[in-house]
């Protein structure tokens, strides 16, 4: 899984911590849209905690955390491309200020549609 196209992918993380949307990836322009090869969304609190991962204002997958370490993980292949849709930023809402990871391997490409 892990061949040569991963290489042309940025990886970033950051801890996030504020109630309702928090922005991940600036929208990448018109006629852009992010392809993600790997997002990871983890519990950095021990406080129960649901975020909500979003492309642009469209909700894609909530993710559930009642405790510290629990969270969600999605690696993408070639077969399983995410695509954020053009122009749509990746957001992560969070249900309380309660700290939480994010992690993701992005490119910005030409959008599709």
């Amino acid at each position: 899984m892990m061949d040569g196209r991963y290489n042309s992918f940025t990886r970033y993380a950051v801890q996030i911590s504020s109630t309702g949307d928090n922005t991940v990836l600036s929208a990448p322009g018109a006629g852009r849209e992010y392809e993600l090869g790997f997002l990871q969304v983890q519990n950095a609190s021990s406080t129960d905690t649901t975020a909500l991962v979003k492309f642009g204002s469209t909700t894609v997958l909530p993710v559930v955390m009642p405790s510290k370490g629990d969270g969600e993980q999605l690696p993408m292949d070639d077969d399983m491309a995410a695509l954020t849709g053009n122009n749509n930023a990746l957001v992560v809402n969070l249900s309380g200020a309660n700290a939480v990871w994010v992690t993701v391997w992005y490119r910005n490409v030409p959008a599709l549609g």
